[in-house]
Order: C-alpha cells, then sequence, then structure tokens
C-alpha cells in the first residue's frame, strides 16, 4: 500500500522519539511489533488512545468524536476528493468494493453529481 509523504514524514518522526524511549529504557523495551508503544515498546491501552485523542482534539479546538471516527473521515475525504473506490476500498481493508461504496453512498452521490457534471462539459465543448 502507498503512504503519501506527509504519512511517510510522521512515522519517520514517531521512530526517532520511539528510538529515543528505547535509548532510555535499555533492556527493559518490549519488542512488541507495534508501531504506536507506550513508553516501554507495549501495547497502548484504548484508554490511553481515547484520553491522547481527546486531549488533541481539544487542543485543536475540533470536535470530540471516537477513534473509529477517524477511519470513517478518511474514507469521506478520500472519496469527496476523487479517490477511485477500489483504492479507497483497499485502504480501508473492506474485502470488496461494494462495502465502501454501501458505507460511504452520501459521499459517492456528490461524486455522481461530478461525473454528471463533467459529461455536461465534455458534451458542451
Amino acid at each position: 500500500m502507498a503512504l503519501g509523504a506527509v504519512a511517510v514524514a510522521a512515522l519517520q518522526r514517531h521512530l526517532e522519539l520511539q528510538d529515543s524511549e528505547r535509548a532510555v529504557v535499555g533492556s527493559d523495551w518490549v519488542r512488541s511489533g507495534w508501531v504506536f508503544t507506550n513508553e516501554f515498546g507495549d501495547y497502548l491501552s484504548p484508554t490511553t488512545v481515547r484520553t491522547a485523542m481527546q486531549r488533541i482534539l481539544t487542543q485543536a479546538k475540533l470536535p470530540m468524536i471516537r477513534f473509529h471516527d477517524l477511519r470513517h473521515t478518511a474514507a469521506t475525504v478520500m472519496l469527496s476528493r476523487g479517490v477511485h473506490p477500489k483504492a479507497a476500498s483497499e485502504m480501508l481493508g473492506h474485502s470488496t468494493i461494494a462495502i465502501t461504496l454501501d458505507l460511504y453512498s452520501h459521499v459517492t452521490e456528490n461524486i455522481q453529481r461530478q461525473a454528471a457534471e463533467a459529461i455536461d462539459a465534455a458534451m458542451l465543448g
């Protein structure tokens, strides 16, 4: 799966932070294999993730949403920005494109309107 430059840069910064945490902890570091961990390399509890997300949303003056809502936001952004539904479906991990289109039909209505406008523009020269 492809990642954009912004995501790659953020993951690189995160790895640098994690490397410094690993150096401080030394042999107590847990090699869990997780990308996002606590300061000892172990998994993050749902409570920890929820608390951190609420703090970030508050600081950014954004509405409170659930962590899972980020997935819906990503899907909506991709589809509304013209990402092919098959590519969005694969990035979301849906087993079929139909699942993506069923869940995000409110976005695909806008896409259908854009398609109709594109056909009009082509027909009118």
